[in-house]
């Protein structure tokens, strides 16, 4: 099944937690904008980029390179989820 479309809300935590695993876990890249800029966020994707996600940030947002349900790969390194 595939799923495709565009949703805006407005920046929370809450919400840009989840746009980020979504995106994660997805297979594929994924753009996200009006995520919240607050640092439970950038812990999730710090997180996220540990596991071996690449996000890139722009003005227009954040980009993710999804990896798929079982694409994600053991980090290196501890996780520091700071508050999130």
């Amino acid at each position: 099944m595939r799923a495709a479309g565009t949703v805006e809300v407005p920046g929370d935590k809450s919400l840009s937690h989840r746009a980020l695993i979504l995106g994660a876990l997805a297979d594929g890249p994924s753009r996200i904008r009006g995520l919240l800029e607050a640092d439970d966020v950038r812990s999730t994707a710090g997180v996220l980029t540990a596991l071996g996600v690449h996000i890139h940030s722009s003005d227009g947002g954040v980009t993710l390179a999804g990896r798929g349900r079982r694409g994600l790969r053991a980090p290196s390194r501890d996780l520091d989820c700071g508050n999130s």
